[in-house]
């Protein structure tokens, strides 16, 4: 459980963040091809993404959870190549993602609901 529990380091932006109201933290875990959210109380574990957010991307470099909403913003970028990056919202309640930008820089308005 502790190793699920463990999140990646990273040197190109935050691995981890407190939910707005304190209560969680999302981290990047199972060597950035997870996102996982732990209840501080309880140390619960929930996966709220496991492999790709869209376009490829499966591969999580960082996140932040937006104060304003309480959605989870991230960048990803396919796992054997750069070419392929992305930033997505994700609802951690609803696990529903939407891709917000794409490689070029575009934003964009498709979005995707992960089975639970």
């Amino acid at each position: 459980m502790l190793k699920e529990t463990d999140p990646i380091m990273t040197q190109k932006g935050a691995a981890l963040d407190w939910s707005p109201d304190g209560a969680e933290i999302a981290y990047i875990g199972g060597r950035g091809r997870a996102i996982r959210v732990v209840e501080t109380g309880s140390g619960k574990v929930r996966t709220l993404v496991e492999g790709e957010l869209g376009d490829g991307c499966g591969l999580h470099w960082s996140l932040c959870w937006r104060r304003i909403d309480g959605l989870i913003l991230a960048s990803s970028q396919s796992p054997d190549s750069s070419r392929h990056q992305g930033v997505f919202l994700l609802n951690p309640n609803t696990r529903r993602v939407t891709q917000v930008m794409s490689s070029g820089g575009d934003w964009l308005s498709s979005s995707r609901r992960f089975p639970p």
